[in-house]
Parts: C-alpha cells; sequence; structure tokens
C-alpha cells in the first residue's frame, strides 16, 4: 500500500476532530456523551475534550492499523437479494448460532431527586446584527459564542417563482453550478480547495431566494470567502461539470416519483396553487429540466445573482463586524449592470366549489397516499396561530384525532402529518396526509373524513392545545441550540421571503393561544365543502374502494406534474 500522505492525513484528523465536536453541539447529544464517558472512563469532562487517539496518532500508527485491519486477504463480501415486497433476507430473522445465556451484574441504582414544576417561558434568539458593505450589499448576522462552524450564504432577492414559464429547475441549477468549478479551479480544484480548509461551498434555491453558501470553521473564515467569492462573482458553467449536475438531478427527479407522499403535495399544489399567464408551475420536472440549457442558465445566474438583488445571511461565533470585515475583502468592490430579478409571491390556493377527488394511478403500489386540503389562512393572515394548532391536533400530533384512530386503533398507516402551507401569503391550504395500507385506502379516507367532523362535534380540549403549545415552546428552545440549526431556520425563513423573527412572532402567537381561539378557528376549517381529496396507489386495488364510497375521481397522470 502506498505510505499515508501527512497532509492526507492532517486532513482527516481535522475532519473527525470537528465532526466530533459538532456532535455535542445539541444539549441532549452532549449529556448522553458525558453520561457514556462518565460510565465508561469515569472522566465526563472526556466528552467534549478531543479525543487523544485521533489527536496524536501517527502516519505510521495509522498504517499499521490499515495493514492490521484492512488487510483485502482477509475480507468477505455478503450479498443480499431482495425477496418478494414486504418479505425480509433470512439473514435478518433467522439464528446464525445457538443462544448463551448471560449474567447481569447488578448495579447501585442512582436517584434523581425530584424536580420542582416551573411555567415554561419561551427562549430568546440571538439578537439579529447588522452591517452594509461598502458598496450596499447587507448583512444579517446571528451570534453564537462558543460555534465551531461559521455559516454565511450569499441570497438572492428572487427564488424558484420568478423562473420564466417552461424552465422549472432552472434556479435550483444555476445555484447548484456556482459550487461546481469558479474562477481559475475546474470543480475537482475548487472542491480540493475547500477541503483543505475544511470547508463546504454548496449552491440550493427556494421560492424567494437561491443561495451559495459557505460552511466553514471559524478559524478559516477569511480563507474561505474568497471561495465564496469566486462562486458567486465567477462561476465557471464548465460543459462536464453541467452535464453531471444535469445527469444528477434527473436521477433526483425520477427516483422522487416513487415517493408517494411527496408526489401528493405535489399533485395538491398543482390542482391549487395555480400559476398566473406566464409564471412557471409549482415544481420542476424531469421534462422541464431536460429542456435547460447550460448557456441559457449562466445568463440566468447573472440576473439570480445580482449585486443589486443580493444580501448575506450569516451564523457564527464571532461578531457582524468580523463577519463584514471578511466579506468586505472579496465583496466590497462588486458592481455590475446586471438587473435582479423581480421577486414573485407564490398563487393563493384555488379551491372548487364543492368536492374534488383526484387519483393519480402507480401501479404496483404497496400502499398509498391519502391527502385531504382544505382552505386555511395564509402566512401572512390573521388566525394562521390558530390554523397551525388545528392541523396539529387534527392529525400532525402522534395522538392526534386522526392518527390515534387509523395508526393507534386501526393499524392502517405508519402516520399522519398534517400543516399549513405558509409559504403562501394568501388564502392558503392545510393538509392532512397519511400514508396506508393499500387495501384499506377506503377505510382509511373514511376514517380521515370523520376526523374532520370531530372538530363540530368534539370540541377542542385544552389538553389538544397545550400540546401545541408545549411542542412550539421546545421548538423555539431547540431553533439556536446549535449554530447549524439556527442557520437552517434564518435561511429557511429567506426562502420563502420571510425573517427569523416573523418566524420567532408566529411562535409566540402559537405559545400564546387559548382553547377558545382554537375552537373557533376549528368549527370553520371543518368543511368539506370546499375541498381537494387526493389519492396515490396501486388503481386495481384502490379505484373499486373509492367507488365504493360512492366518490367518482379524475384521474391524473403523475407524469403530468
Amino acid at each position: 500500500a502506498a505510505p499515508i500522505d501527512p497532509v492526507d492525513l492532517d486532513r482527516a484528523r481535522r475532519k473527525l476532530l470537528q465532526a466530533d465536536r459538532l456532535l455535542v453541539e445539541p444539549f441532549k447529544a452532549r449529556a448522553e456523551e458525558i453520561i457514556v464517558a462518565a460510565d465508561l472512563l469515569a472522566r465526563p469532562q472526556a466528552a467534549v475534550e478531543a479525543d487523544p487517539s485521533i489527536a496524536e496518532a501517527s502516519a505510521q500508527a495509522v498504517s499499521m492499523a490499515v495493514r492490521q485491519y484492512l488487510d483485502p486477504a482477509q475480507a468477505s463480501v455478503m450479498i443480499i437479494r431482495p425477496g418478494a415486497r414486504g418479505s425480509y433476507p433470512k439473514v435478518l430473522v433467522e439464528s446464525s448460532g445457538e443462544p448463551v445465556p448471560y449474567t447481569v451484574v447488578s448495579r447501585d441504582f442512582i436517584t434523581i431527586p425530584p424536580q420542582p414544576m416551573r411555567v415554561a417561558v419561551p427562549a430568546a434568539l440571538p439578537e439579529r446584527q447588522t452591517a452594509t458593505l461598502s458598496n450596499g450589499l447587507a448583512v444579517v448576522h446571528y451570534q453564537v459564542p462558543g460555534a465551531a462552524m461559521t455559516y454565511v450564504s450569499a441570497a438572492s432577492s428572487a427564488g424558484t417563482t420568478s423562473v420564466p414559464a417552461g424552465k422549472e429547475g432552472i434556479a435550483e441549477l444555476a445555484a447548484a453550478m456556482a459550487a461546481r468549478g469558479a474562477a481559475e479551479r475546474d470543480f475537482q480544484t475548487f472542491a480540493k480547495a475547500a477541503k483543505d480548509i475544511d470547508a463546504d461551498v454548496s449552491g440550493a434555491a427556494d421560492y424567494r431566494a437561491a443561495f451559495v453558501t459557505l460552511a466553514v470553521p471559524a478559524e478559516n473564515l477569511a480563507a474561505g470567502v474568497p471561495l465564496l467569492a469566486d462562486a458567486v462573482r465567477t462561476p465557471r458553467f464548465d460543459p462536464a461539470a453541467w452535464a453531471s449536475l444535469v445527469d444528477e438531478t434527473l436521477y433526483d427527479l425520477g427516483r422522487r416519483e416513487e415517493d408517494l407522499d411527496d408526489l401528493a403535495q405535489r399533485v395538491a399544489e398543482a390542482q391549487l396553487l395555480v400559476p398566473g399567464p406566464g409564471e412557471p408551475a409549482n415544481d420542476r420536472s424531469i421534462a422541464s429540466v431536460r429542456g435547460i440549457s447550460r448557456e441559457e442558465t449562466q445568463a440566468f445566474f447573472r440576473s439570480l445573482f445580482a449585486p443589486a438583488g443580493l444580501s448575506f445571511v450569516s451564523v457564527g461565533a464571532m461578531p457582524v463586524a468580523e463577519v463584514a470585515a471578511a466579506l468586505e475583502t472579496s465583496f466590497g468592490d462588486w458592481q455590475s449592470t446586471a438587473v435582479p430579478l423581480p421577486p414573485r409571491l407564490r398563487p393563493s390556493a384555488t379551491f372548487p366549489d364543492g368536492q374534488r377527488v383526484v387519483f393519480v394511478p402507480k401501479p404496483g403500489a404497496s400502499q398509498s397516499v391519502v391527502l385531504i386540503a382544505t382552505p386555511a389562512p395564509g402566512g401572512e393572515e390573521p388566525r394562521h396561530a390558530e390554523a397551525i394548532a388545528v392541523s396539529r391536533l387534527l392529525g400532525d400530533d402522534f395522538i392526534s384525532r386522526i392518527n390515534a384512530v387509523i395508526r393507534e386503533a386501526k393499524g392502517y398507516s405508519y402516520g399522519t402529518s398534517g400543516e399549513v402551507m405558509d409559504s403562501v401569503d394568501e388564502d392558503s391550504f392545510m393538509a392532512i396526509a397519511a400514508p396506508v395500507e393499500r387495501d384499506h385506502t377506503g377505510d382509511a379516507l373514511a376514517d380521515m373524513l370523520a376526523g374532520y367532523a370531530t372538530l363540530l362535534t368534539a370540541p377542542v380540549r385544552p389538553d389538544e392545545v397545550n400540546r401545541t403549545v408545549t411542542d412550539t415552546l421546545t421548538t423555539i428552545a431547540g431553533t439556536a441550540e446549535t449554530a447549524s440549526a439556527l442557520f437552517d431556520a434564518v435561511r429557511d425563513q429567506v426562502g420563502i421571503g420571510s425573517t427569523l423573527e416573523d418566524a420567532q412572532r408566529l411562535r409566540l402567537a402559537v405559545a400564546a393561544l387559548d382553547v377558545d381561539g382554537v375552537r373557533a378557528e376549528a368549527a370553520g376549517l371543518a368543511a368539506l365543502g370546499r375541498s381537494l381529496i387526493v389519492v396515490v396507489g396501486d388503481p386495481e386495488t384502490v379505484l373499486p374502494q373509492l367507488e365504493a364510497m360512492g366518490m367518482a375521481p379524475e384521474t391524473i397522470d403523475p407524469g403530468s406534474i
């Protein structure tokens, strides 16, 4: 075997130690690691210290370990061939030896003293810090002392809703190409330059913004920002990198077709969120991606990430002044005549006058998915908080009204979900969905419809509201628990044209809900007179069940979505 390069060893060492450090950022994970370290090593502090076996490992020691544990002559291969759908290979269910009894050593019990009950208080989020570069680019930063990583996104002011009709997917492709070679570095060289400083550069797009993001250890921010600048200012769009990205995208879109939950959601959005003339469809498709060229995507990139429509969002251990100073060196002189894309809202939901049922055939599918959508307040409308509570008690809680029946009592489903689409500002919709056994699709749908009826016949209870309040307080507390979680929360909000502070105000409103307000909203959301029901499944099994319920569903080709 070739000798181990000390540079490669140091890179691997830093990566492992950084991963260990990030592992214990969440409080629960840190507590668990401390317990293990105290139990096994009698040194609880070992949970937050660098592992000496990694920190001190030499190239010689690693080479010896490779020869000892990775000897090809000692390797074996296991091949597992899948059987009939729903069955398990024998290797997973049959014993491979004789059971041997073992003795459990008795241990002293630990008595944990009871803690006094306290009133839950919403956690405070880090303060929003702002700065402006010399060319006017705004920086919004949230400081998390002690964070191992710094996250910085160059965020555009428009996203997937601003692309031309028929070019759905061009924003995602443009953002992703930013990290696939920039300036004088091709894809491979650019990726290595990032890995050499333990950084990552990536691109993504949401409804109202696209992002090129740098994730880098705090001490390497100054070295990482030039890579971010190259990705945003001078992406290469090399033909080979483009072809690879398109192939990966088409592969992912092909696999997505087997995700019935996702398909049901996309069908519902396609029927409800109808674009206007010249506006794009709600989502990209295999056909739309195939119709996008490298040249037009490169031109589109210049408008998507034009400096006049650009800003930065960041999270890290340092104050905003340090982040802005690092960005100033690579972005402060950036000027361009490129006109940024105009931002565009997602369309409001348009419901039929009556109840509409659509069926999406997936021949041979072992499960079905049922989704019920009804009108609900949008993210910018009054009573949105109350609608969130209703969606949770109806279908999103583990012991929600529908889940308690079709999962816990009857076993038709692995579990239900519920949400109110907050990416739609006005006239949105509530969706309750469940993957179910295909032979009980009709039964599950009947039980789901009956669940809506209980919103009128069995008024919302205080404990149902309290579960939502408690979950919301927990979500608030966890938002800034780690730098990565906080950054994801910030970027998610920017992606729908909102802010972290807007999300916090909504969560505080949910946490302050009372049962009377939720009952009033539940009474309105119980109505199914204007609703959309989407069923995805095997036509031979499912359609007769729907017809037996007196339904005459429209069939929609999944390839048309």
